[in-house]
């Protein structure tokens, strides 16, 4: 064999392995296309027996492609002559995340417990548990985390973080889990957080701007893909074309940045102006990052009062710090471990507009 061949085959070696890892590495629109949704996904079917039979049956059979267009058409369907079925990725995602755009179907006047569940699930029963959105029969969209075997769950609602048209337009609802917490967006806006910790000691806080909530357990960092439908004994249909679908492994500890609200509304405290008193902000999740950084600028001076919530669910004072004088801004590297942190901003002087206050957490 010549140099040159050899050459040309050591160089294709690269190539061909990296679209190797990356047929079991994601689930995307051209693999569904070209080796079809049974290469991809189990399908779980339950009966309408009480307890239910369980079967695996064809994925392709219940997940339909009606056109091959630009956008695809298709949908996901739960017949009336089963109680549900859940599809399951062949392939385990480390960290994973999936994206889901389809629209909510309107689930009024369905039998209880008719389900739509996307996220991740390491088998059946929560097998080595479940972080998902749960879209149930009372139109409520929540951001779930539950331990094997379902012995506990935990939630919040997430429903008033919907977009008015989420029946009739597409919109994209995303999970991902980390180390310490599962991350919920819908349209790439975090919704809720979901902690994951030794022992769950706060209440669920509701968005707006999201909700905070936590969960006493170890989810496996492992996780199966998760769509799941069912109609208990009625048609559901979930408009959701393969294109739609979006699944790939993600990040143990991935950096963010928050921007800071105003607790309990969608009011950014950038560009808030303070008339009188002091701006408390909404919770800032720092559970599981060894340290973070707090940027705070203003037009004038001011103080901060930092704030931890602690094992008794209270709020303790951290510390309290001044921005130096004339600089109008507080930079605090923050190197002590917290689960929830927040800030109380008091002006030196009235009205104080606040330029710009955001937290990042790196590591």
């Amino acid at each position: 064999m010549s140099s040159l061949v050899k050459n040309e085959i050591w160089s294709r070696i690269p190539i061909i392995l990296r679209e190797e890892l990356d047929l079991h590495t994601a689930f995307t629109w051209e693999k569904a296309l070209r080796e079809g949704v049974d290469a991809h996904f189990n399908c779980i079917v339950d009966d309408l027996s009480s307890p239910p039979n369980v079967s695996i049956q064809p994925a392709s059979k219940y997940w339909i492609l009606t056109a091959q267009t630009d956008p695809p058409a298709g949908y996901l369907t739960s017949p009336s002559n089963i109680s549900g079925l859940s599809l399951y990725s062949k392939r385990a995602f480390n960290y994973g995340q999936i994206s889901v755009k389809t629209k909510l179907p309107n689930m009024t006047g369905y039998p209880s417990g008719a389900w739509i569940f996307f996220g991740f699930e390491s088998g059946w029963a929560a097998g080595n548990g479940l972080v998902a959105f749960m879209w149930n029969t009372s139109n409520r969209l929540l951001a779930m985390l539950v331990t094997p075997f379902w012995e506990k769950q935990r939630s919040v609602d997430v429903t008033s973080m919907l977009p008015i048209d989420y029946q009739t337009n597409y919109h994209v609802y995303t999970v991902k889990l980390n180390k310490n917490m599962a991350v919920f967006y819908i349209d790439n806006i975090v919704v809720a957080y979901g902690l994951i910790m030794p022992n769950a000691f706060f209440n669920p806080i509701n968005p707006p701007p999201y909700g905070l909530f936590s969960i006493e357990t170890n989810i496996a960092s492992s996780q199966l893909a998760l769509i799941e439908i069912g109609g208990r004994g009625m048609t559901l249909n979930l408009d959701l074309p393969y294109y739609n679908v979006r699944i790939n492994d993600g990040d143990p500890l991935p950096p963010q940045a928050i921007n800071l609200y105003q607790a309990g509304t969608n009011t950014l405290l950038a560009n808030l102006s303070i008339s009188t008193g002091s701006v408390t902000s909404h919770p800032i999740p720092t559970f599981g990052y060894r340290e973070w950084e707090l940027f705070i600028d203003a037009n004038q001076d001011f103080t901060v009062q930092l704030q931890y919530l602690g094992l008794s669910g209270n709020w303790r004072t951290f510390d309290n710090y001044s921005s130096p004088t004339g600089s109008n801004r507080i930079h605090l590297l923050v190197d002590e471990p917290m689960v929830l942190a927040q800030v109380v901003i008091t002006p030196s002087a009235y009205p104080m507009t606040i330029n710009d206050a955001f937290a990042v957490m790196v590591s």
